[in-house]
């Protein structure tokens, strides 16, 4: 996705909030720039930042700006996550993530057909939700107005979710930190708020009841 995305939400914001959406490498009016690596988007954003700010981060995003919490803290005042997890893919010790075949399902799908690729992921963020067609028009939108994302930056997202492990940096994390989840998210399980509240305990964990991977859509 690209910062399109976001205008409902900006619209809402009151007078006294000066906000600035990013497209990362890859996407959006960033089509040309390149990064391949968590690092690599985290220094970029981090680079956008004129000063101390609240970051806001959705999915992919959230490990952005988780990243730059942890890299950059000098200039992460609060992050208010967004159905995103710190560790995506499941393991043994983590169960409230989802099976990484999805992930290797998608880079399989993206070398055949990224259009329709794309329409299958989108239908996976509002599937069983009370909103969902309101949500996925507003979510195609975006894309039809800023065009898909570059190739190589989709699979490098898709490496950075199944790859990335951040568990450890929450602890470090010396801002406030808000999290807000989807009930029926098919991405980032609503389990993983009982998660959250024992190794953040200091947390601010909103669930919005009815939506999924985009609450910040459906529940504005």
């Amino acid at each position: 996705m690209n910062s399109a995305v976001w205008r409902p939400c900006l619209a809402r914001l009151p007078d006294w909030i000066n906000p600035l959406c990013l497209d990362l490498p890859g996407y959006g009016e960033q089509g040309d720039a390149r990064a391949d690596t968590l690092e690599q988007y985290a220094d970029y954003v981090a680079g956008t930042m004129t000063g101390p700010s609240v970051l806001v981060g959705w999915s992919l995003g959230g490990l952005v700006s988780l990243a730059v919490a942890l890299r950059h803290p000098g200039k992460v005042l609060g992050l208010v996550q967004v159905a995103t997890s710190p560790k995506f893919v499941q393991a043994e010790d983590w169960r409230a993530a989802i099976d990484g075949e999805v992930f290797d399902q998608f880079a399989v799908s993206l070398e055949k057909d990224i259009g329709k690729t794309i329409k299958r992921f989108l239908a996976l963020q509002v599937r069983a939700t009370d909103t969902s067609m309101r949500t996925l028009r507003e979510l195609q939108r975006s894309i039809d107005e800023r065009g898909l994302p570059a190739s190589d930056a989709l699979f490098a997202g898709l490496k950075i979710l199944s790859d990335t492990d951040l568990r450890e940096g929450l602890q470090a994390l010396a801002c406030p930190v808000t999290w807000v989840l989807g009930d029926k998210d098919m991405l980032v399980p609503v389990g993983l708020a009982d998660v959250l509240r024992t190794r953040l305990p200091g947390a601010d964990i909103r669930i919005a009841a009815g939506a999924g991977h985009a609450p910040f859509l459906s529940d504005p």
